[in-house]
């Protein structure tokens, strides 16, 4: 393990908020620090670099954090930051998603879009740095379009609490086998959260929203669960579970309403002039033997002995 260590006091005060710029985005992320205060600033970090990711821990002033769209285009970055409220204030702001972080709340952002986080006092916070796709793959509740801010109170925050302050504390001194057990705990209990408002009028929402960009853009050769989930601003976990309990999962969805409207189109007098070939790339098939293989598997027919039997008809 890597531990790094920052302050404002080694540098003159006109110089420290400029520097404290160049600390967050080097421990943190590419972002832009303005001050709310002419007076000199001060402020301390260090950083904790596991195997997960980074954990940040800092104590500064007032000021105000931005992830800028320039930012985002110019500066990609893909990773959440998981930040624990210690003391003071924080204000977020991601997408449509509002709220303030007091101290023992925890919330999560996506470092891929824009944000804005105001500190209106002095502030002490913890901020873990996790990959996204490692962070997807253990929380099915995120929304990658808007922060979320973990229910308070829960058993599992109060365990995750106290784990993210043990894994950025200074004298922490772990081996590797100790490091990945953490890191396996820290995903669980973090997977185990909930947003606020998570609940079955939700997930039926997300989920007509889901099925309606699926029927929408099923001619796109192009079209997955990962795809359907970055266009709606949800996890390819959420799509996953969304599809639970069906008794299917999305791709499988996708190929049988696809095979649906081909069967339709080859029953259909006004797609006579078209051949199989044409209606299968068409309707978002891009291999043709695959397109027969798995027409011939739900309807019994080759796609051409279907469209015979069809006129026969």
């Amino acid at each position: 393990m890597q531990r790094d260590v920052w302050s404002t006091s080694v540098v003159r005060g006109s110089d420290r908020f400029g520097y404290w710029n160049d600390v967050i985005c080097e421990a943190v992320l590419n972002v832009e620090a303005s001050s709310v205060d002419d007076g000199d600033f001060s402020a301390d970090l260090s950083c904790n670099r596991l195997a997960l990711g980074n954990f940040v821990h800092f104590r500064s002033e007032p000021h105000r954090i931005e992830r800028s769209r320039r930012l985002v285009r110019f500066k990609p970055d893909d990773s959440y930051l998981i930040s624990l409220q210690m003391s003071g204030l924080c204000h977020v702001r991601q997408g449509e998603t509002e709220f303030t972080l007091g101290p023992g709340d925890i919330g999560v952002v996506n470092a891929d879009r824009t944000m804005r986080l105001d500190f209106e006092q002095e502030v002490h916070r913890i901020v873990t740095v996790l990959p996204r796709r490692t962070l997807e793959a253990a929380c099915s509740w995120l929304s990658p379009n808007g922060a979320v801010r973990l229910a308070r109170g829960r058993p599992t925050t109060r365990l995750l609490t106290q784990l993210i302050s043990e894994m950025a504390s200074p004298e922490i001194d772990l081996r590797d086998d100790e490091e990945r057990a953490l890191g396996r705990t820290f995903l669980d209990l973090l997977g185990a959260s909930r947003e606020r408002h998570d609940g079955p009028v939700r997930d039926e929402r997300l989920r007509d929203r889901l099925r309606a960009h699926l029927h929408e853009n099923l001619a796109d050769p192009e079209l997955t669960p990962r795809s359907a989930a970055d266009a709606i601003g949800i996890s390819e976990r959420t799509v996953h579970a969304l599809f639970a309990g069906s008794g299917t999962t999305c791709r499988r969805w996708i190929i049988e309403e696809r095979l649906k409207r081909a069967a339709a189109a080859l029953r259909a007098p006004e797609w006579r002039g078209a051949s199989v070939s044409d209606i299968a790339f068409r309707l978002g098939f891009n291999d043709l033997s695959h397109f027969s293989r798995r027409f011939k598997e739900r309807y019994l027919l080759s796609p051409r002995d279907y469209r015979d039997a069809a006129g026969e008809g």
